[in-house]
């Protein structure tokens, strides 16, 4: 556990400020001129410790950026949520510990979202497009795995789409969105563990569905939508494997899962 001691100080952090703990944790089986946003909040001064294994000298600072710029475009992350602390920007829905390092379904902390409601929630240039140059702040998530020393090794942002499921198998990260009132699109996610290569897709609601999404995701048909339903389930009358969740019992068909994904990747 000593390698996940940064991990934890940061999400302790986050929590401290008004952030609501983990709901649940899984294990592993076998386990244009860009117009920035001024997002200002209060920060800890306390230094995000690394743990006593740790080859680099000194402590990650408090105020630091969450990600380099070339990591935050590497992962298609708003140059401006990169910009916000650790602290500021992860507040821990779902953690997971793996072999590569702690993944994390998380949400921006309510210090970022208050500050950002005199921007009308926008994060970034509000100009621009969404999910590529601003995000609104309360509908964004990310599934993040951090390394032993807490740091953002990759971030993949869900703008409009924030995840509320997450299971690991040996070589794969599953995880996903159930579409609700407030955010009614779902996402089905599989993640190589392996390479850390994804694969993203959207199933837009029939109404008041989102039309604007990260570059990469798959967008899926109304024939394809149909499929859903077989694959992920909420509630007791639901079929599968139970996975963890911070909306309540999800279920879903592992298998069911890959055809689905492998449908897109064959379509190209």
């Amino acid at each position: 556990m000593k390698r996940h001691v940064a991990l934890l100080v940061v999400l302790l952090a986050a929590c401290s400020n008004g952030a609501e703990p983990p709901l649940a944790s899984s294990t592993a089986a076998t386990t244009s001129t860009r117009v920035p946003t001024s997002v200002t909040v209060e920060t800890t001064t306390t230094a995000v410790s690394t743990s006593s294994t740790s080859t680099t000298s000194g402590a990650v600072a408090a105020d630091a950026p969450s990600q380099s710029p070339s990591d935050a475009a590497r992962d298609g992350v708003v140059p401006e949520i990169a910009e916000l602390t650790p602290q500021q920007r992860i507040q821990p829905l779902l953690t997971a510990d793996a072999a590569e390092g702690t993944w994390v379904l998380s949400a921006l902390t309510d210090a970022v979202i208050n500050a950002s409601m005199d921007d009308g929630c926008a994060i970034g240039d509000s100009t621009g497009r969404y999910g590529v140059d601003f995000v609104c702040s309360v509908e964004y998530g990310e599934i993040v795995l951090a390394d032993e020393r807490g740091e953002i090794a990759r971030a993949f942002p869900m703008p409009g789409a924030k995840p509320s499921w997450i299971h690991l198998t040996d070589s794969w990260v599953y995880a996903g969105r159930i579409g609700d009132g407030g955010l009614p699109d779902s996402t089905i996610v599989r993640i190589n563990r392996a390479d850390l290569s994804a694969v993203i897709v959207v199933l837009p609601a029939p109404f008041d569905g989102g039309s604007s999404w990260q570059p990469g995701w798959f967008v899926a048909s109304p024939d394809q939508i149909e499929q859903f339903l077989p694959l992920v389930g909420q509630g007791g009358d639901f079929d599968g494997l139970l996975v963890e969740s911070w909306i309540g019992p999800v279920v879903v068909d592992l298998e069911a899962i890959d055809v689905f994904v492998e449908q897109f990747l064959a379509a190209g």
